[in-house]
């Protein structure tokens, strides 16, 4: 036994001897992004409604369901996330631990290829710090739990960056098409990727100049077109309905239409206030149609403090004032670039909706990241100049200060108040007993995704738990033929909303020999809930 522990201790010490400065500063940064994730991990009890979409995508995956994907809005468009979703199923048996699984791998791995990226420019203490603001930002945690597609699209893209960094620095071919291959998988994941390539394609045209280089890195985009050609055309389908370019396109050419639209009901509102008793509002509604473009530069300077949390931006707004650094290496100006035509996208994007969701920021904060890198080293040079502490001392109190800033938002509950939907799903689980069937339950237009996802969490197959006129009552609701209606769509539980409801001139409690009260719940965003069983 004495012998046995002497060789363990000795394997320990001959292990422990190979950690460099390096390893450790890494090693840190990665199991801070393992912790805060596994804490945001059991702070998520109800997956984000997106979820719900890839899960249903998923599962026609994995049964071999593929005709039900174009029977529901929503599922129609395919990207690589179902596909490891299905596979990881294959390993958890659990639908919602195997979305969860992806996003927290990608998460956590996409700090590898940023530190390596990072490691271009800075020597490895000012990397290692710069990869702990991906590793605690908020947003980047909550994310990396959540049944989403973002993560992917990181680790993709931040690839691509590696890659291509590289090859501006030296020629290497390989790695130029390994960052085309990457972006491309990025941009399959989330279309605004697509960004990316195309701004990486115009710095080799225009900056590199090298047609070899160039056709290298747009070869795999070329085979992808011909193989969605050839597919296409053996399918008689058209290409747009193979890829999101006709999307992109319309999307493009409809902001101005918006801006126009927007601006004209603005003038319509304010063309129709009596000026004599609602001055006020008058006059404001006529300089906010002056300034819609201000008013979506304010939404998106908002929303990138909001998503990249106000302290973590410090050192990116000070790094940006590093233009000598364009001048002195080409790699900066290509990121520059990224950045630049990321906030247009942006910017014009909020024309488009007038919703700028966090997730989406991540088109900025992925490129800008480098400059975060100057920025810090700004701020440890200005540190020691001013208190003449050691640089390592004050590496470490920037590290507790991006720690704890972020620890708050990093431990807190997310989607708690949603868990009353899931209570009701089992509720309504434990009714039917060991039934695998699919359950139709009909609820509004706000809770019928998570309710009938929920319910149907055990059925082997796919189903569209998208509201449409199929399900929710909400949108088929009318008074004379109302339990007609239910009993037309096979639905078998109710699930009634106090403030929804009360837009419809049906008395519920009239029906009461058609539906048995199961149950009641209360949330905030619905008031009363009664779950009712359709006879």
């Amino acid at each position: 036994m004495g012998n046995l522990l002497s060789i363990a201790v000795s394997k320990f010490n001959n292990w422990a001897s190979r950690l460099t400065p390096e390893i450790i500063s890494v090693l840190g940064v990665f199991l801070i992004a393992v912790a805060l994730r596994l804490i945001a991990w059991s702070n998520t009890p109800v997956i984000a409604p997106d979820g719900v979409v890839y899960i249903s995508q998923a599962k026609a995956i994995f049964y071999g369901q593929w005709a039900e994907i174009a029977k529901c809005s929503g599922l129609d468009r395919l990207s690589v996330y179902p596909f490891l979703i299905a596979a990881f199923y294959s390993v958890f048996s659990d639908w919602i631990i195997a979305g969860k699984a992806i996003s927290f791998i990608f998460g956590v791995a996409t700090i590898i290829p940023l530190y390596f990226l990072l490691r271009q420019f800075f020597d490895y203490k000012i990397s290692a710090l710069t990869t702990l603001i991906f590793a605690v930002n908020p947003f980047f945690v909550s994310t990396s739990v959540e049944i989403l597609r973002e993560p992917m699209y990181w680790f993709f893209t931040v690839l691509g960056f590696y890659f291509f960094t590289v090859c501006i620095k030296k020629e290497n071919q390989l790695f130029l098409l390994l960052s085309s291959i990457s972006f491309l998988l990025a941009a399959w994941t989330r279309i605004e990727g697509i960004l990316f390539f195309a701004v990486s394609f115009f710095y080799l045209l225009f900056k590199n100049r090298n047609i070899r280089n160039t056709l290298i890195f747009i070869s795999p985009a070329i085979i992808v077109f011909t193989l969605t050609f050839f597919i296409a055309y053996f399918k008689d389908a058209s290409m747009y309905d193979l890829h999101r370019g006709g999307e992109v396109l319309r999307r493009i050419t409809d902001i101005f239409s918006r801006y126009l639209t927007i601006s004209n009901y603005l003038k319509e509102l304010a063309g129709g206030i009596d000026g004599s008793t609602d001055g006020t509002l008058k006059l404001f509604l006529v300089e906010a149609r002056m300034n819609i473009w201000l008013i979506a530069l304010g939404t998106l300077i908002n929303r990138v403090l909001e998503t990249f949390f106000y302290p973590l931006f410090i050192p990116v707004l000070i790094g940006f004032g590093k233009f000598r650094k364009i001048k002195e290496d080409t790699r900066i100006f290509y990121f520059m670039l990224l950045v630049i035509f990321s906030l247009l996208v942006l910017y014009f994007s909020v024309f488009y909706i007038w919703v700028l969701e966090p997730r989406y920021i991540a088109l900025f904060i992925l490129p800008s990241i480098i400059f975060a890198g100057f920025g810090l080293e700004s701020i440890i040079k200005w540190s020691r100049r001013i208190f003449r502490v050691n640089k390592l001392l004050v590496i470490i109190a920037l590290a507790c200060i991006m720690v704890l800033s972020t620890f708050p938002k990093n431990s807190k509950y997310r989607h708690f108040d949603k868990i009353v939907y899931k209570e009701i799903s089992e509720f309504i689980i434990n009714k039917e007993g060991e039934s695998r069937q699919a359950i139709n339950v009909s609820a509004s237009v706000a809770t019928q995704r998570w309710i009938s996802f929920y319910t149907n969490i055990n059925y082997e197959g796919v189903m569209c738990h998208e509201p449409s006129f199929k399900n929710s009552w909400e949108l088929f609701a009318e008074a004379d033929s109302f339990i007609r209606q239910l009993k037309r769509r096979n639905i078998k539980y109710l699930l009634w909303t106090e403030k929804t409801w009360s837009n419809k001139d049906i008395d519920i409690m009239k029906h009461n020999k058609y539906l048995k009260e199961l149950g009641r719940w209360r949330h905030y965003d619905t008031g009363e809930m009664i779950l009712f069983e359709v006879m």
